[in-house]
């Protein structure tokens, strides 16, 4: 089975005019996807609400928008990010009619409720963090009235007509209703001749995977690539590159970086990186690591040249993984395989240097319970580095416990 992210987007929130801006292109990616204008409906009133809790509770936040392919369904990840002052309890905040704004408090039960996946994290003065995903099944058997009608009860005991209409209809009267139209002057990121496509296969089952990748500013294409390469249950392949420099020369070294990879999956790590320099020749170089994940042999192996960061955290232990200095494609002296014990707690955290060092998960309670795209969008939000791409990209096996929110009671005034 093959998914495919087709284009993502980056949304800065820092006021009301920012919200509607986002919704615009989250319905046009909708309108790419071929959403059904009831799907279009959920997913503009999803990312309404989000954005106007970023407005709300936050002094500024980011919405990050990706449009996936899968060969049965398609559909759109949102993901809310703000460090604002976080909600003490979860739960409380997701019930119809709780509320510290002063509004009616359907918000976030009616994300929810309109959302096929549902992740959220939040503490007390550590902001929040939410993902959702609105699928759009490629060959659906239920009509749009019954659709509809599944949207009512979805979003309220008693919603307006308004709130179903409005979001499309001011796509439309603001001019983006064409299909194939994207609004201008948005960060929109075409992957069309860099496409980041995964043969998933049993991969979901298997191992429970996220990443966040970001170019740095001003630029329309990342240097950096993450690739998953799943073999079989007891192997799955983890690529990451961060081409030299930016832009598209860096971003065609990385792609070079998964071809190898795809095309040398069987051979061993070290193998993998020598074909890699040969092939990179031609290209200005990368940083590549790339992990091999063995749980039925409890191992990782590991093997990297450049400033690609490898970090294994099993339960309390943290452990640093070893690179060689060099760039592949241009010039490095050593490549050597290394070997760690892999559990089914373990978690294994890589990323460019796009993302700084310094970040500790014991600093956010319970944060390492949650699907590993939570947590790398944590982490992309606050550990950055402002003037380069980058990517940071987090794998364990599936059946490690996770849960969908952190729900925590703690003091401090919670935001819902």
């Amino acid at each position: 089975m093959s998914i495919r992210l087709r284009s993502y987007s980056v949304i800065p929130i820092e006021d009301e005019s920012q919200v509607g801006e986002a919704r615009r292109m989250a319905v046009a990616l909708a309108n790419l996807l071929q959403f059904s204008e009831t799907e279009q409906g959920n997913l503009a009133i999803a990312l309404t609400e989000a954005a106007k809790n970023i407005v709300k509770h936050a002094d500024r936040g980011e919405i990050l928008l990706r449009a996936w392919e899968g060969e049965s369904q398609n559909w759109i990840e949102l993901i809310a990010l703000d460090q604002g002052l976080g909600m003490a309890n979860v739960t409380q905040c997701l019930q119809d009619g709780f509320s510290t704004a002063g509004t009616p408090g359907i918000g976030l039960g009616a994300i929810q409720r309109l959302s096929s996946r549902f992740d959220i994290y939040s503490y007390p003065q550590l902001g929040t963090v939410l993902r959702i995903d609105i699928t759009s099944p490629k060959d659906s058997e239920v009509t749009g009235s019954e659709k509809q009608q599944n949207l009512s009860k979805n979003l309220s005991k008693n919603p307006s007509q308004n709130q179903l209409q409005n979001p499309l209809r001011e796509m439309r009267q603001g001019g983006w209703g064409d299909r194939d139209t994207i609004p201008p002057a948005l960060n929109l990121f075409s992957l069309e001749d860099y496409a980041l496509t995964f043969e998933a296969g049993n991969l979901a089952k298997d191992f429970a995977m996220g990443f966040i990748q970001v170019p740095k500013p001003g630029e329309q294409v990342s240097g950096d690539a993450c690739a998953i390469e799943y073999q079989s249950a007891d192997r799955c392949l983890v690529l990451v590159s961060d081409g030299l420099g930016s832009g598209t020369l860096a971003a065609e070294a990385s792609r070079a970086a998964i071809q190898v990879l795809q095309q040398k999956a069987q051979l061993g790590l070290k193998a993998i990186l020598e074909a890699a320099h040969l092939a990179l020749r031609s290209t200005r170089g990368a940083a590549i690591a790339i992990a091999e994940i063995l749980p039925q042999q409890q191992q990782l192996r590991f093997a990297g040249v450049g400033n690609i960061s490898g970090t294994l955290l099993t339960g309390d232990k943290r452990q640093s993984l070893v690179s060689y200095n060099g760039t592949v494609g241009y010039q490095f002296r050593k490549v050597e395989e290394f070997t760690y014990p892999w559990t089914d707690h373990s978690l294994l955290v890589m990323h460019s240097d796009g993302l700084g060092t310094q970040w500790n998960l014991s600093h956010y309670p319970g944060l390492i319970q949650q699907h590993p795209t939570v947590i790398t969008s944590v982490l992309y939000r606050d550990f950055r580095r402002s003037r380069d791409d980058v990517t940071v990209l987090a794998i364990r096996n599936a059946y490690f416990p996770t849960q969908g929110t952190a729900d925590r009671t703690a003091t401090g005034e919670p935001e819902c």
